[in-house]
């Protein structure tokens, strides 16, 4: 676990934390997709929509 958060402190510090925040933000729709296309699980692909979009607007006013 404390290897994951080193890993992502270290993305952080070469991205920065909205590029970052971005890059969740994709995945989170990718996970969408693939909820959708191979699951057919509209709910749970909702939700990551749904945190995909939050995350997105959190990167967007961390760059102002």
């Amino acid at each position: 676990m404390k290897a994951n958060k080193v890993d992502l402190e270290d993305t952080i510090d070469v991205d920065g934390l909205a590029e970052t925040l971005e890059k969740l933000g994709d995945i989170c729709f990718e996970k969408s997709e693939h909820l959708v296309s191979n699951w057919q699980d509209a709910g749970a692909a909702a939700q990551w929509e749904k945190a995909a979009f939050l995350i997105h607007a959190v990167a967007r006013k961390i760059k102002l």
